[in-house]
């Protein structure tokens, strides 16, 4: 029989039916594995709350003009428009200095500093105002926590902002708030002892020192991503640190090899509508993403398995200017979409054709360029704000407004007990008093354990 050549092992294991008959063979010749299908990516949409291109009616449209000029001559116009004004440096330069002033007040040994795109007025006019305060002696993450719930509670009683969401959760622990009206309705990120982002603010305002093109470009494509809801870090877009890091190595290389004079001399030989699209064409279409990293500081692209740093090969890798281990491209988890959109961005303007007896809108039919709305209102509010003299003006608010509204019950109202809740004191601060487990036993004098559970500690 067929089954005594086989042991008692193999029987007592074998299927149901005959796994070495014929049967079993013509199954598995006929078995086809099912293959999952891959995703296919999100097919980026615009936000169309970006309609409107202010800048166009000081465009003078020349009827000799290629596309390349008529493009270099927007871009001129959209640089000027979204540049920060006088009044409104002014009065930005007053509301930040409020915001240190306060910050000082409450820990001071402090020092208060705007970074990031700010810092070189490369943000654009809805853009968020990065600061850092450098504290001594603030370097275990829940001291950032305390000092970050600290600076909550200072700003919201200076009447600067109603408002602090605290993200000690993040990467870089952050407070985020928008303030009130008669503050100028300005987007603020604090964080505590993020000096790198500080760091790197001199090395930034060198190379836009020597690269004439560096700001018009990196404006345009940032407007160009947050469109397309591409130009945050936080949803895997690409941050502006990388934007400007990957504008530089784009001159630094000088792909298509244009003449020095197009880099060196924009303005005067009007090339900034051609760095615009050989940038969309070169990262759109020919850029080493899976073998090469961008080294801005050695000025060239490097391969990957030279960097021990580099995690994914697929992914964009960017050398930071101030950690060389430090991969600040590594967030982009979009960058394959945000590749193709330059790539269809550079097809799109390929296809383009002037009209003679009609001025063109290369950036807004183009999608390169647009703001919003709220944009434009902005900016009306902080020149109406700086001329009103209501800088500053406190509006009076009724902090148990919302408390006086609810319907308070008697003692065995458990619903009405329920849904009340106290005003937060303005001036609490959190003390190191819960810290009931005993950090790093045995550490010795000098460290964090030996100050007592009880004491305020003092920044």
């Amino acid at each position: 029989m067929a089954s005594s050549s086989r042991s008692l092992l193999d029987r007592m294991s074998a299927a149901p039916n005959d796994a070495w008959g014929p049967e079993a063979d013509a199954a598995a010749d006929a078995f086809q594995p099912t293959h999952r299908r891959p995703k296919r990516p999100r097919e980026v949409e615009l936000d169309p709350e970006y309609r409107f291109t202010p800048w166009l009616g000081k465009v003078a449209a020349q009827a000799d003009e290629d596309k390349a000029q008529r493009l270099h001559d927007e871009i001129v116009a959209y640089v000027n428009y979204v540049t920060p004004t006088h009044q409104e440096k002014t009065t930005r330069t007053q509301v930040f200095e409020h915001i240190k002033k306060t910050i000082k007040t409450r820990f001071p040994r402090s020092e208060v500093y705007l970074f990031g795109s700010v810092a070189h007025d490369l943000c654009l006019p809805d853009g968020d105002l990065d600061v850092v305060v450098e504290l001594p002696g603030v370097d275990h993450p829940l001291d950032k926590k305390n000092c970050l719930f600290n600076v909550s509670g200072a700003l919201k009683a200076s009447g600067a902002t109603h408002d602090v969401f605290v993200n000690h959760f993040a990467k870089v622990p952050v407070a985020t708030f928008v303030t009130v009206p008669n503050f100028g309705s300005y987007s603020f990120d604090v964080g505590i002892n993020n000096t790198d982002g500080l760091k790197a603010v001199t090395i930034i305002g060198s190379f836009l020192e020597t690269m004439p093109a560096l700001r018009p470009l990196v404006l345009v494509l940032k407007s160009f991503l947050k469109q397309r809801k591409l130009a945050s870090a936080a949803s895997g877009g690409l941050s502006s640190y990388s934007v400007i890091c990957a504008t530089i190595s784009f001159l630094q290389l000088n792909p298509t090899n244009l003449p020095q004079d197009s880099l060196n001399k924009p303005l005067e030989t009007k090339s900034l509508g051609i760095l615009l699209m050989d940038f969309l064409l070169y990262f759109g279409s020919t850029f080493p993403l899976d073998d090469c990293y961008i080294s801005v500081t050695q000025g060239k692209h490097l391969p990957k398995e030279s960097a021990d740093w580099i995690t994914g090969r697929n992914k964009l890798s960017i050398e930071c200017l101030v950690d060389p281990e430090n991969d600040v491209g590594k967030s982009a988890g979009k960058i394959h979409q945000i590749l193709e959109t330059f790539r269809d961005a550079h097809k799109l303007f390929e296809t383009l054709t002037l009209s003679p007896n009609e001025s063109a809108d290369i950036l807004g039919d183009g999608n390169l360029a647009r703001v919003t709305q709220k944009t434009l209102d902005q900016r009306e509010h902080i020149s109406k704000l700086a001329t009103s003299g209501n800088l500053f003006k406190r509006v009076p608010v009724d902090r148990y407004a919302d408390y006086r509204s609810q319907r308070r019950g008697g003692y065995n109202d458990r619903q009405a007990k329920s849904q009340y809740r106290p005003p937060p004191r303005q001036d609490a601060y959190v003390d190191d008093s819960y810290r009931s487990r005993d950090y790093g036993r045995d550490s010795g004098s000098g460290s964090r354990d030996s100050y007592g559970s009880s004491k305020r500690r003092r920044y």
